[in-house]
Protein backbone atom coordinates (compact mmCIF):
# COMPACT_ATOMS: atom_id res chain seq x y z
CA UNK A 1 0.00 0.00 0.00
CA UNK A 2 1.04 3.71 -0.41
CA UNK A 3 1.25 6.54 2.19
CA UNK A 4 -1.90 8.23 0.73
CA UNK A 5 -4.15 5.24 1.49
CA UNK A 6 -2.53 3.95 4.97
CA UNK A 7 -3.06 7.55 6.04
CA UNK A 8 -6.07 7.58 4.32
CA UNK A 9 -7.48 4.63 6.50
CA UNK A 10 -6.09 5.67 9.51
CA UNK A 11 -7.82 8.72 9.29
CA UNK A 12 -11.00 7.47 8.67
CA UNK A 13 -10.77 4.38 11.19
CA UNK A 14 -9.08 6.63 13.83
CA UNK A 15 -11.60 9.37 13.57
CA UNK A 16 -11.01 11.87 16.87
CA UNK A 17 -8.86 8.93 18.43
CA UNK A 18 -4.93 8.26 18.55
CA UNK A 19 -5.24 5.14 17.44
CA UNK A 20 -7.36 2.31 15.94
CA UNK A 21 -9.00 0.11 17.83
CA UNK A 22 -9.42 -3.34 16.91
CA UNK A 23 -13.38 -2.66 16.46
CA UNK A 24 -12.61 0.02 13.51
CA UNK A 25 -9.35 -1.90 12.31
CA UNK A 26 -12.15 -4.77 11.71
CA UNK A 27 -14.85 -2.56 10.46
CA UNK A 28 -12.60 -0.93 7.86
CA UNK A 29 -10.86 -4.16 6.60
CA UNK A 30 -12.44 -4.52 3.72
CA UNK A 31 -10.61 -1.39 2.11
CA UNK A 32 -7.19 -3.16 3.11
CA UNK A 33 -7.96 -5.52 0.43
CA UNK A 34 -5.06 -5.59 -2.17
CA UNK A 35 -7.25 -7.12 -5.67
CA UNK A 36 -10.34 -5.66 -4.99
CA UNK A 37 -10.35 -1.47 -5.01
CA UNK A 38 -13.97 -0.17 -5.52
CA UNK A 39 -16.23 2.76 -4.38
CA UNK A 40 -13.62 5.12 -3.58
CA UNK A 41 -13.74 9.06 -4.44
CA UNK A 42 -10.28 11.46 -4.17
CA UNK A 43 -7.72 8.62 -3.31
CA UNK A 44 -4.21 7.72 -4.31
CA UNK A 45 -3.78 3.96 -4.39
CA UNK A 46 -0.34 1.79 -4.66
CA UNK A 47 -0.09 -1.98 -5.56
CA UNK A 48 3.84 -2.10 -5.14
CA UNK A 49 6.01 -4.57 -6.84
CA UNK A 50 5.43 -8.24 -4.96
CA UNK A 51 2.45 -7.13 -3.35
CA UNK A 52 -0.67 -8.94 -5.57
CA UNK A 53 1.70 -12.01 -5.13
CA UNK A 54 4.25 -11.62 -7.77
CA UNK A 55 3.96 -15.77 -8.92
CA UNK A 56 2.00 -16.95 -10.08
CA UNK A 57 0.09 -13.67 -10.79
CA UNK A 58 -3.39 -12.71 -9.03
CA UNK A 59 -6.51 -10.91 -10.21
CA UNK A 60 -7.52 -7.27 -9.79
CA UNK A 61 -10.77 -5.76 -9.29
CA UNK A 62 -11.32 -1.91 -10.07
CA UNK A 63 -14.42 -0.76 -9.89
CA UNK A 64 -16.66 2.52 -9.42
CA UNK A 65 -13.51 5.07 -8.91
CA UNK A 66 -13.45 8.72 -9.17
CA UNK A 67 -11.16 11.44 -9.09
CA UNK A 68 -8.27 8.58 -8.29
CA UNK A 69 -4.94 7.95 -9.09
CA UNK A 70 -4.21 3.96 -8.96
CA UNK A 71 -0.65 2.84 -9.41
CA UNK A 72 -0.23 -0.78 -10.05
CA UNK A 73 3.54 -1.50 -10.00
CA UNK A 74 2.89 -5.67 -10.08
CA UNK A 75 2.16 -8.17 -12.46
CA UNK A 76 -1.08 -9.73 -12.66
CA UNK A 77 -3.25 -12.45 -14.16
CA UNK A 78 -6.00 -10.51 -15.68
CA UNK A 79 -7.85 -7.07 -14.58
CA UNK A 80 -10.98 -5.86 -14.70
CA UNK A 81 -12.04 -2.16 -14.42
CA UNK A 82 -15.78 -1.20 -14.39
CA UNK A 83 -17.44 2.28 -14.04
CA UNK A 84 -14.75 4.81 -13.07
CA UNK A 85 -14.75 8.05 -14.13
CA UNK A 86 -11.91 10.98 -14.27
CA UNK A 87 -8.92 8.44 -12.91
CA UNK A 88 -5.50 7.85 -13.38
CA UNK A 89 -4.67 4.20 -13.83
CA UNK A 90 -1.37 2.45 -14.26
CA UNK A 91 -1.51 -1.31 -14.58
CA UNK A 92 2.00 -3.44 -14.66
CA UNK A 93 1.78 -6.35 -17.12
CA UNK A 94 -1.07 -8.64 -16.98
CA UNK A 95 -1.00 -11.97 -18.40
CA UNK A 96 -3.85 -11.89 -20.02
CA UNK A 97 -7.00 -9.65 -20.63
CA UNK A 98 -7.80 -6.42 -19.22
CA UNK A 99 -11.27 -5.47 -19.19
CA UNK A 100 -12.37 -1.67 -19.54
CA UNK A 101 -15.75 -1.21 -19.33
CA UNK A 102 -18.25 1.85 -18.35
CA UNK A 103 -15.47 4.05 -17.94
CA UNK A 104 -15.42 7.86 -18.99
CA UNK A 105 -12.36 10.44 -18.81
CA UNK A 106 -9.93 8.21 -17.61
CA UNK A 107 -6.04 7.52 -18.59
CA UNK A 108 -4.50 4.71 -18.41
CA UNK A 109 -0.86 3.44 -18.78
CA UNK A 110 -1.31 -0.40 -19.36
CA UNK A 111 0.34 -3.47 -20.14
CA UNK A 112 -1.97 -6.55 -21.19
CA UNK A 113 -2.35 -9.68 -23.84
CA UNK A 114 -4.70 -7.87 -24.38
CA UNK A 115 -7.33 -5.10 -24.00
CA UNK A 116 -10.73 -4.89 -24.44
CA UNK A 117 -13.29 -2.03 -23.78
CA UNK A 118 -16.77 -1.85 -24.36
CA UNK A 119 -18.84 1.60 -23.34
CA UNK A 120 -16.01 3.63 -22.49
CA UNK A 121 -16.25 7.35 -23.23
CA UNK A 122 -13.05 10.16 -23.53
CA UNK A 123 -10.04 7.84 -22.39
CA UNK A 124 -6.51 7.58 -23.19
CA UNK A 125 -4.67 4.54 -23.40
CA UNK A 126 -0.85 4.35 -23.34
CA UNK A 127 -0.66 0.69 -24.20
CA UNK A 128 1.43 -2.14 -24.80
CA UNK A 129 -0.97 -5.53 -26.13
CA UNK A 130 0.58 -8.86 -27.02
CA UNK A 131 -2.63 -9.12 -29.52
CA UNK A 132 -5.03 -6.87 -31.04
CA UNK A 133 -6.40 -4.39 -28.53
CA UNK A 134 -10.64 -4.74 -29.27
CA UNK A 135 -12.71 -1.48 -28.94
CA UNK A 136 -17.02 -2.20 -28.00
CA UNK A 137 -19.92 0.29 -28.62
CA UNK A 138 -16.79 2.89 -27.56
CA UNK A 139 -15.87 6.31 -28.65
CA UNK A 140 -13.29 9.48 -28.39
CA UNK A 141 -10.57 7.00 -26.92
CA UNK A 142 -6.97 7.73 -27.70
CA UNK A 143 -4.17 5.59 -28.37
CA UNK A 144 -0.48 5.89 -27.65
CA UNK A 145 1.96 2.91 -26.76
CA UNK A 146 3.49 2.04 -23.21
CA UNK A 147 4.96 5.19 -21.97
CA UNK A 148 5.41 4.37 -18.18
CA UNK A 149 8.49 3.71 -16.20
CA UNK A 150 8.89 2.41 -12.06
CA UNK A 151 11.41 0.31 -10.11
CA UNK A 152 11.20 -3.76 -11.93
CA UNK A 153 9.25 -3.02 -14.99
CA UNK A 154 11.44 -4.60 -17.18
CA UNK A 155 12.03 -7.22 -15.26
CA UNK A 156 8.14 -7.95 -15.14
CA UNK A 157 7.90 -7.54 -18.35
CA UNK A 158 10.44 -10.36 -19.50
CA UNK A 159 8.70 -12.64 -16.61
CA UNK A 160 4.95 -12.06 -18.49
CA UNK A 161 6.83 -12.97 -21.89
CA UNK A 162 6.10 -9.69 -23.13
CA UNK A 163 7.92 -8.77 -26.54
CA UNK A 164 8.77 -4.99 -25.85
CA UNK A 165 9.39 -4.57 -29.68
CA UNK A 166 6.19 -6.39 -30.55
CA UNK A 167 4.07 -4.18 -29.23
CA UNK A 168 0.00 -4.27 -30.86
CA UNK A 169 -0.78 -0.64 -29.71
CA UNK A 170 -2.37 0.66 -32.41
CA UNK A 171 -3.87 -2.58 -34.53
CA UNK A 172 -6.91 -1.56 -32.86
CA UNK A 173 -10.36 -3.56 -33.89
CA UNK A 174 -13.49 -1.77 -33.08
CA UNK A 175 -16.56 -4.66 -33.28
CA UNK A 176 -18.73 -1.40 -34.14
CA UNK A 177 -17.19 0.57 -37.05
CA UNK A 178 -18.98 3.72 -38.26
CA UNK A 179 -17.64 4.12 -42.03
CA UNK A 180 -18.01 8.05 -41.56
CA UNK A 181 -14.88 7.98 -39.08
CA UNK A 182 -13.09 5.91 -36.55
CA UNK A 183 -13.79 5.74 -32.81
CA UNK A 184 -10.41 6.27 -31.84
CA UNK A 185 -7.42 8.53 -32.71
CA UNK A 186 -3.70 8.15 -31.96
CA UNK A 187 -2.20 10.84 -29.95
CA UNK A 188 0.17 13.55 -30.71
CA UNK A 189 3.73 13.90 -29.06
CA UNK A 190 3.12 17.55 -27.88
CA UNK A 191 0.20 16.10 -25.94
CA UNK A 192 1.60 12.31 -24.84
CA UNK A 193 2.59 12.16 -20.93
CA UNK A 194 5.42 9.44 -19.97
CA UNK A 195 4.72 8.25 -16.59
CA UNK A 196 7.58 7.69 -13.90
CA UNK A 197 6.54 6.56 -10.72
CA UNK A 198 9.90 6.26 -7.65
CA UNK A 199 9.38 4.13 -4.56
CA UNK A 200 12.35 5.34 -2.76
CA UNK A 201 11.07 3.54 0.65
CA UNK A 202 10.60 0.31 -0.44
CA UNK A 203 13.12 -2.46 0.76
CA UNK A 204 15.54 -4.68 -1.55
CA UNK A 205 15.50 -5.12 -4.42
CA UNK A 206 13.03 -2.70 -5.69
CA UNK A 207 13.69 0.37 -3.59
CA UNK A 208 17.01 0.30 -4.62
CA UNK A 209 16.48 0.42 -8.34
CA UNK A 210 15.48 3.30 -10.38
CA UNK A 211 12.31 3.61 -12.56
CA UNK A 212 13.01 1.28 -15.92
CA UNK A 213 10.58 0.48 -18.78
CA UNK A 214 11.44 -2.26 -21.76
CA UNK A 215 10.19 -0.54 -24.24
CA UNK A 216 11.36 1.65 -27.15
CA UNK A 217 10.95 5.45 -26.69
CA UNK A 218 7.90 7.44 -28.13
CA UNK A 219 9.07 9.22 -31.05
CA UNK A 220 6.56 10.91 -33.85
CA UNK A 221 7.53 8.39 -36.26
CA UNK A 222 6.29 5.23 -33.30
CA UNK A 223 3.04 7.19 -33.10
CA UNK A 224 2.86 7.27 -37.15
CA UNK A 225 3.96 3.44 -37.84
CA UNK A 226 1.67 1.25 -39.42
CA UNK A 227 0.10 -1.99 -36.80
CA UNK A 228 2.50 -4.78 -36.51
CA UNK A 229 0.86 -7.45 -38.80
CA UNK A 230 -1.17 -10.64 -37.41
CA UNK A 231 -2.30 -13.73 -38.76
CA UNK A 232 -5.61 -11.77 -38.76
CA UNK A 233 -4.54 -9.32 -41.19
CA UNK A 234 -3.18 -12.63 -43.33
CA UNK A 235 -6.53 -13.45 -43.99
CA UNK A 236 -6.79 -16.10 -40.95
CA UNK A 237 -9.68 -14.82 -39.57
CA UNK A 238 -12.64 -14.43 -41.99
CA UNK A 239 -15.56 -12.77 -39.64
CA UNK A 240 -13.74 -9.08 -39.57
CA UNK A 241 -15.44 -5.86 -39.88
CA UNK A 242 -13.76 -3.28 -42.69
CA UNK A 243 -12.73 -0.80 -39.94
CA UNK A 244 -12.52 3.17 -40.29
CA UNK A 245 -8.54 3.79 -38.90
CA UNK A 246 -7.85 7.44 -38.17
CA UNK A 247 -5.29 9.52 -39.52
CA UNK A 248 -1.70 9.42 -38.25
CA UNK A 249 -1.11 12.92 -35.79
CA UNK A 250 0.36 15.37 -36.88
CA UNK A 251 4.09 16.51 -37.03
CA UNK A 252 4.56 18.17 -33.30
CA UNK A 253 5.93 21.90 -32.78
CA UNK A 254 9.47 22.74 -33.56
CA UNK A 255 11.85 21.59 -30.51
CA UNK A 256 8.85 18.63 -29.29
CA UNK A 257 11.33 15.31 -29.71
CA UNK A 258 9.97 13.60 -26.68
CA UNK A 259 6.42 13.26 -24.52
CA UNK A 260 6.51 15.27 -21.29
CA UNK A 261 7.48 13.59 -18.65
CA UNK A 262 5.54 13.17 -15.25
CA UNK A 263 7.64 12.05 -12.12
CA UNK A 264 5.66 10.80 -8.79
CA UNK A 265 7.23 9.83 -5.58
CA UNK A 266 4.83 7.83 -3.32
CA UNK A 267 3.76 10.29 -1.04
CA UNK A 268 0.59 11.20 1.42
CA UNK A 269 0.03 13.95 -1.02
CA UNK A 270 -1.63 14.21 -4.38
CA UNK A 271 0.18 14.58 -7.41
CA UNK A 272 -2.07 14.15 -10.32
CA UNK A 273 0.12 16.58 -13.24
CA UNK A 274 -1.47 19.28 -15.14
CA UNK A 275 -2.49 18.06 -18.82
CA UNK A 276 -3.46 14.61 -17.28
CA UNK A 277 -7.40 14.67 -17.52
Amino acid sequence: FGQAEAEAFFRRQAGSSEGVTLEKFTEGYAFLNPFTIEDRKGDVLFRKPGSLGGDPPQCLTLNRLEDCEVYVCDRTAQVTVDFCKDSIVLLGPCEASVFVRDCEDCVFWLAAGQLRTRDCRRCTFYLYSKTEPVIETSDDLTFAPWAARYPSCEAQFRATGFDPDRNLWNAVYDFNPDPARSHWRIAGLEEAVELVVELPDEPPPHGERPPDTPGPPMTHRLLCAKPIETEEDKGQRLDRTEQRLPDPPPAPPAGCSAPRTHRLVDQAARQRATGIS
